[in-house]
């Protein structure tokens, strides 16, 4: 939005605005009934969609295409917020404590379903949860976007923050109770393997991307803006901390100390995609997307995603789909003439010794 945008908001809309919050049940009384479940502990949600994967692997692609139906609600990287309640949880690696995962997972996924975050994709077509007068009167991107969200947290303190509770004068809590939670929540190897085992309720889509492919992106769009040596030492304590715990992968891996940031990266991707997918395999709650797939022949990848995920398909839908995967294709192949000839054959390498190399053959 810009500025003059939020100028006209805030002078034309002020009356009608604040008459509009004054009226909806302040976020500091006591919760309606929904709001409450909301907070509740003990609440398990019926069902939700996790998307796994390694970034720079077409998960947000992925995110925006589920977007596209009125009926979900989708979060972007809820664990990543500080002060999130799915950052309280154990480091996403593995888990070897399943017991404070149970006590805690379940508080944590229904406390994410009801706000949103600062890393949050707009929904640019209608959600049924989001009320007509707010979203009309442009409440709804002022809440989304940094600079018009500061503006209301002077009158609103609950908006503060990287996540929030969704404002009841914003989103029907009953319809949102009733939407489809669809969490994005990356490279998340260990949680993976406990939902898979311990929640059937929650339905997992795995997105992988060719190795090329996703270290291209991960090089240009992570390494060149951030310190080398940096990336390259929190990349092997992320591996040493995994060796540790499964002596299989520390003899995979090797000498940790030796590797560059590049192939520490391409081994977690390795860890990450290899993990998420031996639990998976067989489950009905389970499903795996290849990127350069999606890329390729999106609406009708998309339409068996809806399907998985139990929802509608329209005309609509698939329009926008269209629209959305425009580009996608030749962004997934074109890491075969960018990527450096040294970084090719590290991938031929890493990808010869994994166990799912059959996914590009």
């Amino acid at each position: 939005m810009s500025n003059a945008t939020q100028s006209i908001v805030a002078t034309d809309a002020t009356s009608k605005t604040s008459a509009l919050i004054r009226a909806a049940p302040s976020p500091h009384t006591a919760p309606t009934l929904h709001g409450r479940l909301a907070l509740d502990p003990s609440r398990r949600l019926s069902r939700y969609v996790v998307i796994a994967g390694r970034g720079r692997s077409g998960t947000n692609f992925l995110l925006s295409l589920l977007n596209l139906s009125p009926l979900t609600h989708t979060r972007n990287e809820p664990h990543e917020l500080m002060g999130s309640a799915l950052s309280r949880l154990p480091k996403p690696w593995f888990v070897r404590d399943a017991q404070t995962m149970d006590e805690n997972w379940d508080h944590a996924v229904t406390r994410t379903v009801y706000s949103m975050g600062a890393r949050d994709h707009l929904a640019r077509g209608p959600k049924e949860f989001l009320r007509p007068i707010p979203r009309m009167l442009g409440l709804y991107r002022m809440v989304d976007g940094p600079r018009s969200r500061a503006l209301l947290s002077l009158m609103l303190p609950s908006l503060r923050g990287e996540e929030w509770l969704m404002p009841r004068w914003l989103g029907d809590y009953e319809k949102l109770s009733r939407a489809l939670p669809v969490l994005k929540l990356g490279p998340t190897p260990g949680w993976m393997v406990w939902l898979l085992k311990h929640r059937p309720e929650a339905r997992v889509i795995h997105i992988a991307r060719h190795p090329g492919g996703f270290l291209n992106s991960w090089r240009n769009r992570w390494l060149l803006l951030n310190d080398r040596q940096e990336v390259r030492r929190r990349n092997q304590i992320r591996l040493r901390a995994i060796a540790e715990v499964f002596p299989d992968w520390a003899e995979r891996f090797g000498d940790i100390d030796a590797m560059s940031a590049e192939e520490a990266e391409l081994w977690y991707w390795t860890y990450t995609n290899e993990v998420i997918h031996n639990a998976g395999r067989g489950n009905p709650n389970y499903t795996l997307v290849i990127y350069e797939r999606l890329a390729a022949n999106a609406v009708e990848i998309a339409r068996q995603l809806y399907h998985f995920c139990e929802l509608p398909w329209t005309r609509e839908i698939e329009r926008q789909v269209q629209a959305e995967s425009a580009d996608s294709l030749s962004i997934s192949n074109s890491w075969q003439e960018k990527l450096p000839r040294e970084q090719i054959e590290l991938v031929n390498r890493m990808l010869a010794q994994s166990t799912i190399n059959e996914w590009w053959r």
